[in-house]
């Protein structure tokens, strides 16, 4: 099972299993930063997870 927890801005992706109630996160995902914009990365992400 797959989750997403988002401010509208900031963006965190979980990955999580049932069977043995483990967690993994990836990391945090921000939309405006000095260094760039990540919003490819996350519709990347959201692609991907909608294929899965």
């Amino acid at each position: 099972m797959f989750a997403l927890i988002t401010t509208g801005e900031d963006y965190l992706f979980v990955k999580c299993d049932r069977d043995s109630s483990h967690y993994a996160l990836l990391d945090k995902f921000i939309l405006s930063t000095a260094e760039g914009n990540e919003l490819y990365l996350v519709a990347q992400i959201l692609k991907r997870l909608v294929s899965v």
